[in-house]
This record gives structure tokens, C-alpha cells and sequence, in this order.
């Protein structure tokens, strides 16, 4: 996923689980892209850690779950994808988390 989104220019920080994700989270950043099959630490834990952290940017859940949808909305998050997708469905989907108010 990071080499499509450095590809379409965007600035990416890699993080191999949430504990390293947490550690690197900065003010500025825009965008959380959060796969919820992390496994040292479920999505809605991380979001409030990121939270009480003070990041205040969107949130792009990507998941294969058949409820994923349902979660992402559930826990607040601004945007939505569902495993397996395309680079270019990724890329519509950062630009719509991103645009979204």
C-alpha cells in the first residue's frame, strides 16, 4: 500500500504495528490509514490512544471484515475500504477521507 500512495505523491509513514504506529504519530499528519487486523491492539483502542496523543486528522479503516463498513462508522472514522481492493480504489479512497468534512 505505501509504494501505490508514494507513487500518487502522497507523504507515507510506515508503522508495523500499532505500538510503532502510536510512537511515530504526529500533529500533522492528515490521514490514519488503519487496517484492523492489527494484532497487538484493536482499532478502536488505537483511535482513542491516537486521540488522547493529539492527533486530530481523519481516519481511513481498511478491512476485509464483512461488517467493516459498519465498524469504521461505529468507531468514528471519516472513510472506508474493503480487502481486496485495486491501487486505484485506494487512491480514490484517501482522496475521499481526505475531502470529507
Amino acid at each position: 500500500m505505501d509504494a501505490i500512495l508514494r507513487t500518487a505523491g502522497h507523504k507515507v509513514v510506515v508503522a508495523e504495528d500499532a505500538g510503532a504506529a502510536l510512537n511515530q504519530l504526529s500533529a500533522d499528519q492528515e490521514l490514519i490509514l488503519l487496517d484492523l487486523g492489527l494484532p497487538d491492539l484493536d482499532g478502536s483502542t488505537f483511535l482513542a490512544e491516537a486521540a488522547h496523543r493529539g492527533y486530530s486528522g481523519k481516519v481511513l479503516v481498511v478491512t476485509g471484515a464483512n461488517d467493516g463498513r459498519q465498524i469504521a462508522e461505529m468507531m468514528g472514522a471519516e472513510g472506508y475500504l474493503g480487502k481486496p481492493f485495486t491501487p486505484d480504489e485506494l487512491e480514490a479512497a484517501v482522496m475521499k477521507t481526505l475531502r470529507h468534512r
